[in-house]
């Protein structure tokens, strides 16, 4: 599915010392019985972990993917806001604006 092993929710929860792999096993097993919830809210559901934590694991695995896109010398970016909805505009400023940010602290040392 293109997703590297380091940057898949599970991978990182368990990194984070937020799970283990037997409760992200068990998490598994109870989503092929009911496939109508994603994998941080059956753990949430099920009270292995917490919304906080599920939320960190997401930050983590979106830097980390936006250091991978950044790291290809062929990668070319396009933000636009005018194909969204007027509600997400401003979702999309405020997350432009962190990206520009981190892609600036990420340059400026030189990573």
């Amino acid at each position: 599915d293109g997703v590297v092993p380091a940057e898949r929710l599970g991978d990182l929860l368990v990194e984070l010392g937020s799970c283990t792999r037997r409760l992200l096993a068990r998490a598994f097993a109870a989503m092929n019985l009911d496939q109508s919830h994603l994998l941080g809210e059956t753990l949430v559901r099920a009270g292995t972990v917490s919304n906080r934590q599920i939320v960190d694991a997401l930050e983590q695995q979106v830097q980390r993917r936006v250091r991978r896109a950044c790291a290809d010398p062929d990668a070319h970016f396009d933000f636009d806001k005018s194909s969204l909805k007027p509600e997400g505009k401003a979702l999309v400023g405020e997350f432009h604006s962190k990206l520009v940010e981190q892609l600036s602290t990420l340059q400026a040392s030189g990573g």
